[in-house]
């Protein structure tokens, strides 16, 4: 939370003409000027946008109180959602750029900068298609295949020869 506060006065980048996000894409069709607090304009915009830092702060606190309750699977849940919380926040806080340059503004990255080409993203679905159904039914099959070789006994009685 010091760091929200701590970024409020830091030096943001703004794109100041006009985004050419309907044009083939090239970093170098934009002006960036950098702005004091910049970082924080997209949160004054929309005020919905602060959910993802309450949610990065509140979430651990939750998943601490769960896990000393000794509620694992919703400590697990808190814990997740407080990263997501967290790489929201810092993914609002920079939108539109995904990597700004310290040393050439106008050179920064944006999100219409780094599209891919329709041809591209026609083959990354290709193989997407078939590669993540394999990768998930062998993921599957190793689960089935590990589930209930070990428990408590038998790490017991093969203490010295497990590790």
């Amino acid at each position: 939370m010091a760091a929200g506060f701590w970024v409020q006065n830091l030096e943001g980048f703004v794109v100041v003409s006009e985004a050419a996000n309907q044009a083939a894409s090239n970093p170098l069709a934009k002006e960036v000027a950098v702005q004091s607090g910049a970082w924080m304009h997209n949160y004054q915009a929309m005020p919905i946008l602060w959910l993802a830092p309450i949610v990065g702060a509140v979430m651990p606190l939750l998943a601490l109180l769960a896990s000393r309750v000794e509620r694992g699977g919703w400590a697990f849940l808190f814990s997740s959602l407080a990263i997501v919380g967290v790489i929201l926040t810092a993914g609002i806080a920079m939108f539109p750029f995904v990597m700004p340059s310290s040393t050439f503004p106008s050179h920064s990255l944006t999100m219409w900068d780094a599209t891919s080409s329709e041809l591209t993203l026609s083959i990354m679905t290709i193989v997407a298609a078939i590669f993540v159904p394999i990768i998930l039914a062998y993921t599957l099959w190793c689960y089935i295949k590990m589930f209930g070789r070990l428990d408590a006994q038998y790490i017991e009685d093969n203490k010295h020869s497990l590790y």
